[in-house]
């Protein structure tokens, strides 16, 4: 018999401010285990950084399987338009 966890991604390294965030998946929550995070900047603010994150599934725990994943990169910031 197989078990599979579910893992998801958390929100805390996602969001950023003066951005929006479209997720691109096939799963049920935006957060899920390979789900797509592509980032834009409001009106007046430009993107520094990847424009994109994956859901990633993150290192083995103690009991060789873990529920909890991590964004792929790191999170870029929207510059204000001088």
């Amino acid at each position: 018999m197989f078990c599979f966890l579910a893992i998801q991604c958390s929100t805390d390294d996602l969001l950023i401010d003066n951005a929006q965030i479209t997720f691109t998946t096939d799963t049920t929550s935006p957060y899920d285990y390979n789900t797509v995070a592509t980032y834009s900047c409001s009106e007046g603010y430009y993107l520094i950084g990847q424009t994109s994150r994956t859901c990633l599934g993150d290192s083995l725990s103690v009991n060789g399987f873990t529920d909890t994943g991590v964004w792929s990169g790191s999170s870029p910031f929207c510059q204000r338009m001088s």
